[in-house]
């Protein structure tokens, strides 16, 4: 057995050295003065916050004994540096969610309603959306695509891109030149990429319309990821009440409202944060006394719109309700009626996606409307 003393000595000691490798990482692969300004206010603000330095447990100093692993294969500095930031901001939220230690200063006295939680958020990825546009850094990759099939949609009231592209009739919201991505079928140009997204942007053009340009367009879409992915962190807020009713959770949940890869994610259009959106509000309908399995199907059943790889997380979520239904449920009518209002809504779904690829793609195969033609064609442990 280590004597208190010596095993206080050692825990400074590990902590002491990560802290100096992490900075020495910084300097060997050419961090900037922002980098390290910013790694050594996380590390004071974690010490004020919960005092690491003084635990007799895992820290996330002990964590950046690993960091010199970021200097084995990187392809530029700028590289290099989001990984450094990703990488110590990664071992606070791994620490802190398995730890959970209580925070010194209480930033807030009284539980956060869920209201406030959502306000919060909202606040936040506005701010960081502003930011972004006042770099000029506009939509990028993927976006602009979600953006024009949303106008195709609302503008022609089809999924045929083919005038979009050849009169560039994005330019209005977009200043940048968009090549196709999909395919040419039935002499019409259709995208590769799932409409889940561009559904959502619908009514966003309608009152982008309504405001007459008021808000600049770059601006503007970001704003509606915004208040789009708002809605992920208020299911994260109600996550973590569910997880922990006995204590006061709004310290935490601004810790992960305020730290990579949530903010990232929140102010871009990308399908990942709405997926999990429905994903996090259908495990939260799926519990508790009084369950609603008609909620958690709906939302389930939008999943498979944003894009195939959300199936999987979708079907281990599913297996689960549905395991808990045929334990909990009283008789077999009762099991029968659960498993009805939980499916019923998914082979729906999965019909009209079938029905969708089929009018556009020619197949009732909805796979086929990935660029590889076959999405099942990937192996299975890198679509993982």
């Amino acid at each position: 057995m280590i004597p208190p003393h010596w095993r206080r000595s050692l825990f400074l000691a590990g902590n002491a050295l990560g802290l100096a490798t992490v900075l020495f990482t910084w300097w060997r692969g050419d961090g900037s003065l922002f980098l390290l300004l910013a790694v050594l206010f996380l590390a004071a603000l974690g010490e004020a916050l919960f005092g690491f330095l003084e635990a007799l447990r895992p820290t996330p100093y002990l964590g950046m004994l690993l960091a010199p692993l970021l200097l084995l294969h990187y392809s530029s500095v700028g590289d290099f540096r989001i990984r450094l930031a990703c990488f110590v901001m990664l071992l606070y939220v791994l620490v802190i969610s398995c730890w959970r230690p209580e925070p010194r200063i209480r930033l807030f006295p009284e539980a956060m309603p869920a209201g406030r939680a959502w306000l919060l958020s909202l606040l936040a990825f506005s701010l960081a959306a502003a930011a972004l546009y006042a770099q000029g850094i506009h939509l990028s990759g993927d976006e602009p695509h979600y953006v024009m099939i949303a106008q195709s949609l609302v503008e022609d009231g089809d999924f045929d891109l083919k005038n979009n592209l050849e009169n560039k009739t994005y330019f209005k919201y977009l200043p940048v030149e968009i090549p196709l991505h999909g395919m040419a079928h039935g002499g019409r140009y259709r995208s590769f990429h799932l409409p889940g997204v561009s559904f959502l942007l619908v009514p966003f053009f309608y009152l982008f319309h309504l405001l007459g340009g008021w808000i600049p367009a770059s601006l503007y879409f970001r704003l509606c990821a915004a208040l789009i992915n708002s809605f992920f962190a208020l299911g994260l807020f109600n996550v973590l009440k569910s997880l922990w009713p006995e204590k006061n959770v709004s310290a935490l949940f601004l810790f992960y409202l305020t730290t990579f890869p949530l903010v990232f994610h929140a102010i871009h259009l990308f399908p990942e944060l709405p997926a999990a959106t429905l994903l996090i509000f259908a495990y939260l309908s799926s519990r508790g006394q009084c369950r609603k399995f008609l909620l958690p199907g709906l939302l389930l059943a939008g999943i498979p719109w944003f894009h195939f790889k959300y199936v999987i997380p979708m079907l281990i979520l599913e297996l689960s309700v549905m395991a808990g239904i045929w334990r909990r449920s009283a008789g077999s009518k009762d099991k029968i009626i659960n498993l009805a209002y939980l499916l019923i809504p998914q082979a729906v779904s999965a019909s009209l996606l079938a029905f969708y690829s089929k009018v556009l793609y020619g197949s009732f195969n909805p796979t086929t409307i990935s660029p590889e033609k076959n999405f099942f064609s990937i192996p299975l442990l890198p679509k993982i």
